[in-house]
């Protein structure tokens, strides 16, 4: 029995570990941030590994595109793949694959019915 137990523990263990990490680009090209990269605007911003952030409970990647023209990449949680959100100050499109946060969510800007503030 106290086997079986070990067993199922390392079974879970296993899988959260597989289902609750999500690689994100994580970058702006803000100049001043942190995580400055004069990259981060580029639609297919491929990065660098020090820009990428695994995130253990997110479950989804975003972008922003502030109205300047400046860009956001991070990871998140509750994000629906292809979901978009606008405002009038920026545009967040949402993904839910391995570093899907690359472009500058040209999907959302034919279709601004998605979700609005």
């Amino acid at each position: 029995m106290r086997g079986a137990c070990l067993q199922f523990n390392i079974f879970i263990a296993l899988i959260a570990g597989i289902s609750c990490s999500l690689h994100c680009y994580y970058c702006s090209d803000q100049e001043g941030w942190e995580i400055y990269d004069p990259n981060c605007g580029l639609s297919g911003y491929a990065g660098n590994k020090t820009h990428q952030d695994t995130c253990s409970v997110c479950d989804s990647c975003r972008t922003y595109i502030n109205s300047d023209g400046t860009v956001l990449r991070e990871p998140c949680f509750g994000g629906v793949d292809g979901e978009c959100f606008y405002s009038d100050y920026y545009t967040i499109c949402f993904c839910t694959s391995e570093l899907c946060n690359n472009d500058r969510c040209e999907h959302c800007f034919g279709n601004r019915n998605t979700t609005t503030s």
